[in-house]
């Protein structure tokens, strides 16, 4: 028989060893449990993370949209699951981000990016379009037909035509030089714009429904009719009374019509060019010439010996620039500009900075101009 101290002795020990072993197990587990939940605290940063640049990104994307269309308001929400796979929950963790952005109308036009376009207006069309890529717009003009149209001393283009033509320039381009001025003669615009030499006439160009078939007219910048000069001392009250004479005129304007079909029987000198025509009644050539009043008006200034004996013949014409048959947008185009041009009194300017000097006192702006396309 053991000894009573042997016995208290053993279980002692037996005790002591459960009381370890229960200890180290509870430790166990509580390192495995935290060795969880850091795993999940880390897995759910990172899932947190990924939505918030998705998130991110999504209102980026949509605040360009919906900025564009200009919508009042947008609600961007994204939600992203993942499993915990932890041992003590059969759950998912749902991570739910939700974001409301308000845009209002006048940020949202703020936002929209300007259309460029070198008039400021809308985006041009496909003629101007084709003109921008090609990098200048060609235009028909005369070279001898001052104050309208002509080359001066220096071999610049001047004149009234020239500064509308530099105005068009500047509205396709941004630029008054981007244009290239091709010399015309009356006979041949028409022919220029049918043949594609060039995009625009404003030569001096007549309105008449002869012409309208073969060309399109855009609105009217200038009033015009028929005159007639002669010499100081001779008198002429009606084209009659130019029977048993010789009048000068230039080959394919409204004088060469005009007078072709009323007065058949008037002996009629015909040239191409305008230089040509006026050296023609300064040489003694003919009795008289019919032109343009406007143009007869300035040349009696410089040749005073001369006289616009009958100031209005026919009917009240108007001047217009030509575009090619068929091409309404480019028609357009300048039919618009007119029309603004008139806010500034466009034309009115020209006429003081172009024509006035070449004029008597008795003519006036408001005798010639037409502003925003409309006779008064």
């Amino acid at each position: 028989m053991k000894p009573v101290s042997s016995v208290f002795s053993y279980f002692s020990v037996l005790i002591l060893a459960v009381f370890l072993g229960f200890f180290v197990a509870s430790c166990e587990k509580k390192t495995s449990s935290t060795t969880q939940a850091q795993a999940v605290q880390i897995e759910q940063n990172t899932t947190e993370q990924n939505v918030t640049k998705t998130e991110e990104t999504n209102v980026t994307h949509d605040i360009s949209t919906h900025s564009v269309i200009q919508t009042d308001s947008v609600e961007l929400k994204t939600v992203q699951t993942f499993d915990t796979n932890a041992s003590d929950s059969d759950s998912d963790v749902i991570v739910t981000t939700t974001e409301t952005i308000t845009i209002s109308q006048e940020n949202a036009e703020d936002t929209a990016q300007p259309v460029e376009s070198a008039t400021d207006s809308a985006v041009p069309n496909a003629a101007v379009a084709a003109l921008q890529k090609r990098g200048v717009v060609r235009i028909g003009v005369f070279g001898d037909k001052p104050p309208f149209g002509y080359i001066d001393k220096n071999g610049a283009n001047v004149g009234y035509d020239i500064a509308f033509a530099k105005r068009i320039a500047q509205e396709i381009f941004g630029d008054s030089s981007k244009v290239e001025f091709v010399l015309v003669e009356a006979a041949n615009r028409v022919e220029f714009l049918r043949s594609d030499k060039v995009d625009i006439i404003l030569a001096n160009f007549t309105k008449t429904p002869e012409r309208a078939e073969q060309v399109d007219f855009t609105l009217p910048y200038m009033k015009v009719a028929l005159g007639v000069a002669i010499l100081q001392d001779m008198e002429l009250a009606s084209p009659e009374q130019l029977q048993g004479k010789t009048l000068i005129v230039n080959k394919g304007t409204t004088a060469d019509a005009f007078f072709t079909k009323n007065y058949p029987s008037i002996n009629m000198l015909k040239y191409d060019q305008n230089t040509e025509a006026f050296a023609a009644l300064l040489d003694g050539r003919g009795d008289a010439l019919a032109h343009d009043n406007t143009l007869l008006f300035a040349w009696v200034k410089e040749n005073p010996q001369f006289k616009v004996a009958i100031k209005e013949l026919g009917n009240q014409d108007v001047i217009a620039a030509a575009v090619q048959k068929g091409n309404t947008e480019l028609k357009q185009f300048i039919d618009d500009l007119i029309v603004r041009l008139a806010k500034e009194q466009f034309f009115h300017k020209a006429y003081d900075e172009t024509l006035k000097a070449h004029f008597t006192d008795d003519v006036q702006a408001d005798d010639i101009v037409i502003e925003g396309g409309k006779l008064e």
